[in-house]
């Protein structure tokens, strides 16, 4: 179990949180970017240069603030695919107190859900996000641990026995795949190929986001030496919001209208997971305007989309063509 939240954390955050509004929405995604080691202004300095467009930058910087989601909002399910060195797995190795990242090929079931012989619970049960890195083919995810798995990205709990374990961490898998040689489209198509053989459609609808990150940068130019205080400050706020919903539920709810015709009932709950995500990134206090509201919801649809394509190349007798749109 975690912790209950000191009165040092809690103070520390109330700063984190009011200091929101020294920021124009634009300078706080780059200040939270920044916080996580990765210098934000240079990165998007060297990109335009290339030849990246506003749209273009504008994208990368929802899609850094798409990989904090899981550290915020409880039970999100996340899966990333993308070569070498575009900083899946980086957020990961800055915020070790709270969350954990196994490799694919040692993890086991004993480890991340429940220890038969010594009767412990988990990292599920311990972590706010739990996450698999490197050749997603690997992950041992058969049987046994797949069902449960399955089960607890749908209903938050697991059964064990005669009893049942309910957590809240969140899961991500991080697919370590792609070729910077090919052309982007042809990449996104390998990319589709590749994940339909590691995993079957029904885990795939139960992922909230799925990021395609095949034209993402290599970071390793932007790495920042981030203070280990700042760090901390940091991870320590996004573990608070992680336990704090109901004021930005309330906004969302308020604010998000979607034609329920055209979803799915996990479509709608990915989005709407999503923006509670980015909400709580992007305004820890404070309501957004409405395009700015909008905005977040486009780059919402756009994570669950790229599920609803997979799925459709994978049956397309059981799922229909994707008609998501922003």
């Amino acid at each position: 179990m975690k912790k209950p939240s000191s009165e040092k954390s809690l103070s520390v955050f109330n700063d984190f949180i009011h200091s929101r509004n020294n920021y124009t929405t634009d300078e706080w995604i780059n200040h939270l970017i920044t916080l996580t080691g990765i210098n934000a202004s240079l990165m998007m300095e060297g990109l335009f240069k290339d030849k990246f467009s506003a749209s273009d930058l504008e994208r990368l910087k929802y899609i850094y603030l798409a990989r904090l989601i899981p550290f915020v909002v409880p039970n999100y399910n996340f899966l990333e695919l993308g070569p070498k060195g575009t900083g899946r797995n980086f957020f990961y190795s800055q915020n070790v107190k709270y969350s954990i990242c196994d490799e694919v090929e040692k993890t086991s079931r004993a480890r991340i859900i429940y220890n038969k012989r010594t009767s412990k619970v988990g990292k599920i049960g311990e972590c706010d996000s739990v996450a698999f890195f490197g050749d997603l083919k690997k992950l041992p995810l058969r049987d046994e641990f797949l069902g449960m798995l399955k089960v607890y990205m749908d209903v938050k709990a697991i059964s064990i026995g005669n009893c049942t374990l309910t957590a809240n961490s969140s899961l991500s898998f991080l697919g370590n795949f792609g070729n910077y040689k090919l052309p982007n489209d042809q990449n996104v198509e390998v990319q589709y190929d590749y994940l339909s053989t590691c995993f079957d459609p029904p885990f795939y609808d139960r992922i909230n986001y799925l990021l395609l990150g095949n034209d993402l940068p290599n970071i390793n130019s932007f790495r920042l030496d981030i203070k280990l205080e700042d760090n901390a400050r940091l991870f320590n706020a996004l573990h608070l919001l992680f336990l704090h919903n109901e004021t930005f539920l309330k906004i969302r709810n308020d604010l998000l209208k979607l034609d329920n015709s055209s979803y799915t009932f996990r479509d709608l709950m990915s989005i709407k997971k999503t923006v509670l995500g980015y909400l709580k990134l992007i305004f820890p206090i404070g309501n957004p305007t409405q395009d700015e509201f909008i905005k977040i919801v486009n780059y919402s649809i756009l994570g669950r989309r790229k599920v609803r394509e997979l799925l459709y190349r994978m049956l397309p007798s059981e799922f229909e063509p994707c008609s998501l749109k922003p």
